[in-house]
């Protein structure tokens, strides 16, 4: 994988989490998007996962390459899930089957 060519860029990457109860709980890694953002406007990522046999929760984040002060945005995100899971925020707020503006007005 190559670093990105410039700054700020991004990536979706994920990480196993099997236990519910913590937050922090490392289980292995899931992968993620191999490309970085051009780092110069607008990019599209997206990434899609299958659920190891044996695992029983995710954590998805953005990890950002950047130097101090730069800001990368995050909009129109979107999660689709099977109908036996639950998508939780940083903030523990359970979100199912929202629109957009449901998703905004919880916070």
């Amino acid at each position: 994988m190559l670093p990105p060519g410039a700054a700020p860029s991004c990536r979706i990457w994920a990480h196993w989490n099997d236990n519910p109860d913590d937050i922090n709980d490392y289980s292995g890694s899931a992968g993620g998007q191999s490309d970085y953002g051009p780092g110069d406007g607008w990019d599209l990522a997206s990434h899609s996962w299958t659920v190891a046999d044996g695992h029983t929760g995710m954590i998805i984040e953005v990890r950002t390459y950047s130097s101090a002060g730069d800001i990368v945005w995050i909009d129109d995100m979107s999660i689709t899930v099977p109908d036996h899971a639950t998508v939780r925020t940083p903030m523990q707020t359970e979100i199912q089957r929202s629109t957009w503006a449901n998703i905004k007005a919880t916070f």
